[in-house]
């Protein structure tokens, strides 16, 4: 059954910065099929809220999701899945969590 999605401030930041970038460096074509990946990758949570993993260096409370080079971070809250921030797979993540 199909969960509310909830966006933090930072996840939408993390969102336009990443689709901003993906423009300015690949084109218009490129950002759209970016977004898509990235709505998707929300979408299938939403669908499958358990679908994430655990990583060592985010707290447990906390799953991950792959989208592409980046990683969707975010908590299955029962009716309700809230994603903190997508954030590109070689940053550090205590630093951003």
């Amino acid at each position: 059954m199909p969960v509310n999605l909830i966006l933090s401030t930072l996840a939408k930041a993390d969102i336009s910065d990443i689709l901003t970038y993906t423009q300015q460096c690949y084109g218009d074509v490129q950002r759209q099929i970016y977004s898509d990946f990235i709505f998707k990758a929300m979408e299938t949570i939403a669908d499958n809220p358990e679908i994430g993993y655990v990583r060592p260096d985010i707290p447990p409370i906390f799953r991950a999701f792959n989208v592409k080079r980046h990683i969707l971070i975010y908590q299955n809250r029962g009716k309700t899945v809230f994603i903190l921030r997508l954030l590109h797979g070689s940053m550090n993540f205590n630093e951003k969590i």
